[in-house]
């Protein structure tokens, strides 16, 4: 599955309202003209395409340069960080979520991470599936 259907990730909002801010927030966040935008990890890109039901694999490339590979460059690495990075409870109770302003809740990052793989092999050179179905009871 590529793309969260609709109803999916639109429940991650309380409304379309909530929504707007949410993407205004995030533009607010990438505008490159403000010099006092925080530094945003991969992390909180792959966080926002798994809020919005985008494909979040569109963000990663393999590391496909030979020269860095045979040095002990992982293909996947900054995908699979990004992945725990998302997905640690720890790092969304550290403030992790403290750039979006309160427009993305903790229930909402768990709901959104729910549909994300657990973890990767950084030595893949691709990844299969963005999204799979939550266990029952997540």
């Amino acid at each position: 599955m590529d793309t969260l259907p609709r109803d999916t990730w639109n429940s991650f909002f309380e409304s379309k309202e909530h929504y707007l801010k949410f993407r205004a927030r995030w533009a607010q966040l990438n505008d490159t003209s403000d010099e006092n935008r925080p530094l945003l990890a991969a992390a909180y890109y792959l966080l926002t395409s798994a809020l919005r039901g985008r494909d979040w694999r569109r963000g990663f490339a393999p590391v496909t340069n030979q020269t860095k590979l045979a040095h002990g460059a992982q293909p996947l690495r900054a995908a699979s960080q990004a992945l725990w990075d998302c997905k640690s409870p720890y790092n969304r109770r550290a403030g992790f979520l403290a750039v979006f302003d309160g427009l993305v809740t903790e229930e909402m990052a768990n709901a959104a991470c729910a549909w994300l793989p657990d973890k990767i092999d950084p030595q893949q050179t691709e990844i299969e599936s963005a999204y799979l179905s939550p266990a029952v009871g997540s």
